[in-house]
């Protein structure tokens, strides 16, 4: 677990770096180059920093250990982080998509400058290469906040490719191509605010996982010598881990310490083969 929390904390400085450094060239580029599509995805950038902010605090709190107040630890802190930062795609977005709107009827749109259309370019590539990297790591660690953090900026790198689009149309002879720009951004930051959105709740309400993972979990269990059935299996996600229930039948003739060594055994066999599952919690039936 230590590891894993380590390599998602290493990713989210990363993250705050590269976030940093957008923020400030994008939005100083849309003020200097006249191109609300880069203004609008400087600030895209900008809650991008917010939200990686975010995932750090997340993950602080979700490291901290079990006690009096929190018997179960802290592990829905990374869901409830992936939740806000779903929010604050979302506000961001509606106010990119005002500022567009703004624009657009504007009496006067200005063509944007060429370095406008340079870093748009260098944007999209940068985004692209930390969504892959950070994405890779969320996967790696199971953290639904460092998941989050990594569609966020995918949505980055799709709103500095209709920057790059917009931006190319303007200064070809359709300045509204860039306040349309805008609009796309804020289409892209909304849709993907509300995708994290529904995979935090998911995690919150402790939606069932695939199907193919809970059967698995009764083949493994099944597999065990003196299990006769296995009834039950439930699984739910827990921070960046799942939690296991199961219900399993042994011979009734069995005594008590028996039945419980079955179960003991099945525990480990799932343990062993999943290394994502944090505890498995097994009750025994007489068959």
């Amino acid at each position: 677990m230590e590891e894993r929390f380590n390599l998602a904390v290493r990713i989210s400085w990363w993250s705050v770096a590269g976030n940093i450094f957008l923020s400030i060239i994008k939005i100083m580029t849309g003020f200097w180059a006249g191109s609300w599509a880069m203004l609008s995805d400087g600030f895209h950038s900008f809650s991008d920093l917010l939200s990686t902010i975010g995932v750090l605090v997340g993950l602080h709190i979700a490291r901290q250990p079990v006690d009096k107040t929190h018997p179960y630890g802290h592990g829905k802190a990374e869901a409830i982080t992936a939740k806000f930062i779903g929010i604050l795609l979302v506000a961001v977005g509606v106010a990119v998509a005002a500022g567009a709107i703004n624009r657009l009827f504007s009496p006067a749109l200005a063509v944007p400058g060429f370095a406008a259309l340079l870093v748009a370019l260098f944007s999209l590539l940068l985004k692209e290469v930390m969504f892959q990297y950070t994405f890779r790591a969320g996967k790696k660690t199971g953290s639904p906040a460092l998941k989050a953090d990594a569609w966020h900026h995918r949505s980055d790198a799709y709103s500095s490719l209709a920057s790059l689009v917009g931006i190319a149309g303007a200064r070809l002879g359709v300045p509204l191509l860039d306040p349309l720009a805008g609009l796309a951004v804020a289409f892209c930051i909304v849709h993907m605010g509300f995708k994290i959105l529904k995979d935090s709740i998911d995690s919150l309400m402790d939606a069932a996982l695939d199907e193919s993972i809970i059967q698995e979990l009764k083949e493994f269990a099944s597999q065990v010598e003196g299990v006769e059935e296995v009834r039950m299996v439930k699984a739910r996600s827990y921070c960046s881990y799942l939690l296991v229930e199961m219900s399993i039948a042994v011979a009734p003739e069995l005594s008590i310490k028996e039945a419980h060594d079955i179960s003991e055994l099945v525990k480990d066999a799932i343990l062993d083969q999943n290394k994502d599952i944090l505890e498995v919690f097994v009750h025994v039936d007489p068959a």
